[in-house]
């Protein structure tokens, strides 16, 4: 179990890596499906130059990093969900870890989505202060049943208009349930609101993955050159599993 969770910790460090690296993409299709950016209002971006030439005005060099810290944790994590059943856990245990991560990423999330999309969260401990005081521990937990479905069936983050409803979900004012928020919009007849941010995500999804990808491989490399590794495989064997000698 120890070597589980060794290895789990592992995989966050290059992971974390490539996600703070693409984070100034991610803020841009964040606040695209959000439709509503703190620095232009209710209008949002509309491409991921003007974006960062507005941030980065406004805000400064800085402002391209504005809660990153958990957003690229929450992330993190939540890429978590598909190998934790494949590192030899049973299901049952499995289902249980994923859904207690559900549970630490939701309010990273929330802090997160709120610091994109409105001025007054301006850090993250304002935001996390702000949002105890005025709408206590539920504040923290909107959209949790869509991250909770990603916990038991990681193959629905590939279903895009499940994070658009998520995001929204985070913004005060919004149904904090998703799939209730995503069902209002869709009984007002509401059908484009799905498709939120993928012209954000069209234009820069090759560059950022390449981006991604080799930083992830960059820090997995450095972790080894350490004699460490992102992996469980090359974690030694139980001595259950070593088999006798003739």
């Amino acid at each position: 179990q120890s070597m589980v969770l060794a290895a789990f910790a592992l995989d966050l460090i290059p992971t974390v890596t490539g996600y703070f690296a693409t984070y100034p993409w991610f803020q841009v299709y964040a606040s695209q499906q959000m439709q509503v950016s703190r620095v232009t209002g209710m209008v949002p971006f509309s491409g991921i130059m003007s974006a960062w030439r507005s941030v980065a005005q406004i805000e400064g060099t800085a402002g391209l990093f504005r809660g990153c810290a958990p957003f690229c944790s929450a992330l993190a994590l939540q890429s978590q969900f598909p190998s934790i059943v494949a590192r030899g856990i049973s299901f049952p245990r499995a289902v249980a870890m994923t859904a207690s991560l559900a549970l630490v990423i939701q309010p990273l999330l929330v802090v997160s989505h709120r610091m994109l999309a409105l001025k007054e969260y301006s850090s993250v401990s304002k935001a996390f202060s702000t949002i105890w005081r005025e709408e206590g521990i539920m504040g923290f937990y909107r959209g949790l049943d869509v991250t909770l479905l990603y916990a038991v069936s990681p193959r629905c983050q590939l279903f895009y208009p499940l994070d658009v409803a998520r995001a929204n979900s985070c913004l005060p004012g919004n149904c904090p349930s998703a799939f209730i928020y995503a069902a209002e919009r869709l009984w007002k007849g509401e059908w484009r609101w799905q498709f939120a941010g993928l012209k954000a995500i069209a234009w820069g999804i090759a560059p950022m993955a390449a981006l991604a990808i080799s930083t992830h491989t960059s820090a997995s490399a450095l972790l080894l050159a350490c004699g460490l590794s992102a992996t469980i495989q090359t974690f030694p064997a139980p001595s259950s599993a070593i088999p006798p000698k003739a």
